[in-house]
């Protein structure tokens, strides 16, 4: 069974903002991203431990266009 953290802790560990986290896990950045109801996330800490150790590099490109689209 492995950890999971809210978004308030996985955003610090990343040093992104709480709503920044949120798009990338709507934007499907995050394999292990679980929605659990309206704006909650939850995510597997090993994964964002990863990333902050520098072990695998998600795609975070495009994130924002994924979820709103382009602004014209």
């Amino acid at each position: 069974m492995s950890v999971i953290i809210d978004v308030g802790t996985a955003a610090g560990m990343l040093d992104i903002s709480n709503s920044m986290f949120r798009v990338y896990c709507r934007a499907g950045c995050f394999k292990t991203a679980r929605k659990v109801r309206g704006t909650r996330w939850e995510v597997a800490l090993v994964e964002v431990q990863k990333i902050v150790d520098g072990k695998i590099r998600p795609d975070f490109s495009g994130a924002w266009e994924r979820v709103y689209g382009k602004e014209d």
